[in-house]
């Protein structure tokens, strides 16, 4: 074992003429490795320290595997090198873990001779190399990409296996508790070639013998056809076997791919992130995320690219101690630079923020972690003259966490038939916009330290606004929104009253159902709307009863808008919290 003494900074801030929302705090090279090296796989530990592990050249002719923990400001703890030295380039540390004795284990590739192999290590708390081992040999190369600990303490790997050298197919591959090969399955046999092109990429577990995983497959609707398609499984692991519970290939443009999987708590469905070719160009390629529920239905799917030309890709998903989703990616400026993006969407699939940390040169993106504050950690590497240095950038999350008090100091506004007059105070600068429900931006405006803002918005109607305002508050210098869970605007002219006396919606805050009741007759409702805060549809009835009760399980924990329509044609909108 060696020991590093400490990280160096590299670089510090990087602006550009996007407003950044995540913070670049450092990026630093590992000292140790001087030569050509990447960082691959990073993790949180148990005691909120930073696992870190790839390839690096040291003193050795070739290269090898590497594991540095360190705290969170940087500073080493302990560093191990694999036994093994084989060329640098072809080494790669996917996926790292804590098993059940909080020993910490790697799964990967490694090359030998000629042929990759899935290459496992397990390491101690202190850094000892208990176990590595390595499975495949020729024509039968084994990539691991995943791992999951199983029941029996063995683990499960996500693979893609070529056969005779180049068919790649699915593959799962069932190790015991020191990695030594137990079994492996083959799927998407097929009578005509045996074997169809694809690959496990992401797992997670959803109980120690359930597991949900996602990739690419062909997705032969037509004989002959090379387009891979994100594919979804779900998967039951026995001692000797693996049984499929579910397996969904979502059809979308030639090459897209699965790359990680999430499992939302109380049956919320999955998040995939992914990759695939630009649906407005072809030539260069955009990231993809969607939800679907425990049967793998797609209940969103969103896609995102950094320009037209650009090639921007999702790699690695999160759940954040603010219940929204952080994702990795890559988002080069053009065909020469690769640099490191990070996003985060809600889980009802809104993009909250967009950053990019553009360093130069050829970044080459892999993994991140959280630490237990909410700080990020990217490992990466960037290649200078010909060599890649391993590389670690620290961020974190600026977005206030709440918006100003003064914000929420009237809720009622004063209207006449279509001039409206508000009044927002604030002690600090901020920039405010006034959304309606729909999404409509109805004003924005930027309001300096101290002031009074004060406007009329002509041109709204009583029914535009009588739909219900949200205030968004975007922080300057950052552009980080967050929208009010306080404020329903309401007019003084009758409107409201109907709104706060003839429909009563509880409970509320609720679980998972509420019940609309109604003390005018003449005001039932007829239709429901729910929408987020940012005015986003979720659920729709055309159709409801006299004190109707609505299952509204399918909702994450959040604030929402319930928009109620009448036989009058009139809609108003009730705020309720799912707890």
């Amino acid at each position: 074992m060696k020991t590093l003494i400490s990280f160096f900074a590299m670089l510090f801030f990087s602006t550009g003429l996007f407003a950044q929302k995540f913070i670049q705090e450092w990026y630093v090279q590992i000292p140790a490795i001087t030569t050509e090296g990447e960082a691959t796989a990073i993790m949180t530990t148990p005691d909120n320290k930073l696992l870190i592990a790839g390839s690096a050249n040291t003193s050795y002719s070739n290269g090898s595997m590497f594991y540095l923990k360190a705290d969170t400001a940087g500073n080493a703890i302990w560093l191990s090198y694999s036994e093994e030295q084989f060329d640098v380039k072809h080494q790669h540390a996917n996926h790292l873990m804590t098993d059940f004795d909080n020993n910490f284990v790697m799964i990967g590739y490694y090359p030998l001779g000629n042929y990759p192999y899935t290459y496992f290590a397990k390491l101690s708390p202190s850094g000892e190399i208990l176990d590595a081992t390595m499975n495949g040999g020729q024509w039968d190369y084994q990539g691991g990409y995943d791992v999951e600990q199983t029941a029996d303490s063995g683990f499960l790997v996500a693979a893609i296996k070529y056969v005779y050298g180049a068919h790649a197919c699915l593959a799962l591959r069932k190790l015991d508790n020191t990695g030594h090969f137990i079994w492996d399955t083959l799927f998407a046999a097929n009578a005509d070639t045996n074997f169809i092109p694809g690959a496990f990429y992401g797992m997670d577990k959803v109980d120690d013998s359930t597991f949900v995983l996602t990739g690419k497959r062909r997705y032969r609707k037509n004989v002959g056809s090379d387009d891979l398609d994100i594919l979804f499984a779900k998967v039951r692991v026995y001692d000797d076997s693996v049984r499929f519970l579910n397996y969904t290939v979502y059809e979308g443009e030639y090459n897209d791919y699965g790359n990680d999987i999430l499992t939302l708590a109380d049956d919320q469905g999955y998040i995939i992130c992914g990759t695939g070719p630009n649906e407005n160009n072809p030539g260069s390629t955009q990231g993809i995320i969607l939800q679907t529920d425990t049967a793998g239905n797609i209940l969103w799917r969103e896609t995102f690219a950094r320009s037209m030309s650009s090639n921007t890709g999702f790699l690695k998903i999160h759940l954040n101690t603010d219940n929204d989703i952080d994702v990795l990616a890559f988002a080069n400026d053009n065909y020469n630079t690769g640099n490191a993006a990070l996003l985060k969407y809600s889980l009802e699939g809104d993009l909250l923020q967009k950053t990019y940390f553009d360093h130069g040169g050829n970044e080459n993106v892999y993994d991140f972690t959280l630490d237990q504050d909410g700080k990020i950690y990217i490992s990466t590497s960037n290649m200078v003259q010909g060599h890649g240095f391993a590389l670690l950038l620290k961020v974190k999350d600026i977005c206030p966490v709440s918006i100003p008090e003064a914000v929420l100091n009237d809720t009622i506004l004063q209207a006449g038939e279509d001039v409206i007059t508000h009044v927002l105070n604030t002690n600090e600068a901020w920039s405010y916009s006034l959304i309606q429900i729909n999404g409509e931006i109805t004003l924005d405006t930027y309001m300096g330290n101290g002031s009074t803002l004060d406007f009329t918005a002509s041109g709204l109607t009583n029914d535009d606004v009588s739909q219900g305002l949200v205030v968004s508050v975007i922080e300057p210098g950052v552009d980080c929104i967050k929208y009010s869970d306080a404020l329903y605007l309401e007019f003084v002219d009758g409107i409201d009253d109907w709104h706060q006396n003839t429909i009563l919606i509880s409970p509320n805050p609720f679980h998972d159902y509420v019940t609309i009741s109604v003390n005018n007759k003449e005001k039932q409702p007829v239709s429901l709307s729910v929408f987020t805060l940012c005015g986003k549809l979720l659920l729709e009835k055309k159709s409801i009863s006299t004190n109707a009760t609505i299952d509204l399980s399918m909702l994450p924990k959040g604030i929402y808008f319930i928009g109620l329509k009448d036989r009058s044609n009139k809609t108003v909108y009730h705020k309720v919290i799912k707890n």
